[in-house]
């Protein structure tokens, strides 16, 4: 996968004329190649937020149903709360992890 990134943007294609005078034009220039791999990040760190703020959600409500239950029926009660918080975590974890490079050895 992390391969498939490095692909995306040709570091040494040679430049397309001269830089611009002004400012924006002047990262369009820089950046003519980047675009796809830009945007692939965009969308990759929009979802990256989305995932923080619903494990922040669902650990509110978890906070929220162990505070108002008794400790012998917090599981009765609750019990497809927190099987949705585990289910939540344990299947958003091992995505996080897949976009790291890999290890050296």
């Amino acid at each position: 996968m992390h391969k498939f990134f490095a692909r995306m943007i040709d570091a040494f294609r040679p430049a397309e004329g001269p830089p611009p005078a002004t400012l924006f034009a002047f990262f369009r220039w820089c950046l003519s190649g980047a675009w796809g791999g830009l945007a692939i990040a965009a969308v990759a760190s929009a979802l990256g937020g989305i995932a923080d703020i619903v494990s922040a959600v669902l650990l509110g409500y978890v906070i929220d149903a162990v505070v108002g239950s008794s400790p012998e029926t917090i599981m009765g009660e609750h019990l497809p709360l927190i099987l949705g918080f585990v289910i939540f975590f344990w299947s958003s974890a091992p995505r996080s992890s897949a976009c790291r490079p890999p290890r050296r050895a």
